[in-house]
C-alpha cells in the first residue's frame, strides 16, 4: 500500500549508515524497511561506487531500492 512505502521512505531518511555490506546483509536492510517480495538483487556501479540495486514487487507495483555496498545507506535513486 502507499501508506506502508511511505513508511518505508521515512525510515530510509532515517537509516543509519554502517559501513561495508555484502548482499546477504544488503537484503536485510532492505527487507526491514520496505515492503513486497524481492524480486532481484544486482551489484552495479554508479558514480565510481559500487552499489546493490534490489527490486521489489509490493502488490504488482515494482520499484528499486538501492543499497551502498561501502556504506550500507539505502537510497531510492
Amino acid at each position: 500500500s502507499p501508506d506502508l512505502l511511505l513508511t518505508g521512505l521515512l525510515s530510509l531518511q532515517a537509516s543509519e549508515q554502517s559501513g561495508p555490506v555484502n548482499q546477504e546483509q544488503a537484503l536485510e536492510r532492505v527487507r526491514a524497511i520496505f515492503p513486497g517480495t524481492v524480486i532481484s538483487i544486482n551489484q552495479v556501479r554508479q558514480d565510481g561506487r559500487l552499489r546493490f540495486r534490489v527490486r521489489l514487487d509490493n502488490e504488482g507495483n515494482i520499484y528499486t531500492v538501492f543499497v551502498d555496498q561501502a556504506t550500507g545507506a539505502l537510497s531510492r535513486e
